[in-house]
């Protein structure tokens, strides 16, 4: 009997740099290697070459992807707290009113001026010379 193959998804180290990139190949496959940035790009190439070869995808790989996807969301939401956080201190009312006239204040950028078609010729003609030919 023929023994199935399988869809293996490993973490390596990459070539090009220092990172650990995830593998996703087909178990004794030489050729088909792809890797991905990031676990939850690893888990949709795994699933799009399950549709396509028909091969199952290894349960314990599955397991460590989900694992690995909540960890990293949960490191994304405590990132994006913290940034919130530092923002809400730094342009807090109390802070801004304390600095007074030191506080940064941005330039605002100019509106481009549109000028109107409907009055005839592309805006050339002024509302009086409409008017005074009608």
């Amino acid at each position: 009997m023929k023994a199935m193959k399988s869809i293996i998804i490993s973490r390596v180290q990459s070539n090009k740099s220092e990172n650990l990139v995830w593998m996703v190949c087909i178990q004794g496959a030489e050729q088909g290697k792809n890797f991905c940035r990031n676990a939850y790009t690893a888990m949709k190439y795994a699933f799009i070459l399950k549709e396509r070869t028909g091969c199952s995808i290894s349960d314990n790989c599955l397991t460590r992807l989900s694992h690995e996807i909540k960890m990293e969301k949960k490191s994304k939401a405590d990132k994006v707290q913290q940034m919130a956080e530092e923002l809400a201190e730094k342009y807090s009312v109390n802070k801004v009113l304390q600095l007074g006239d030191k506080a940064e204040v941005l330039p605002r950028k100019n509106k481009k001026v549109v000028k109107s078609t409907a009055l005839g010729l592309a805006g050339l003609i002024s509302h009086n010379e409409v008017t005074a030919s009608v």
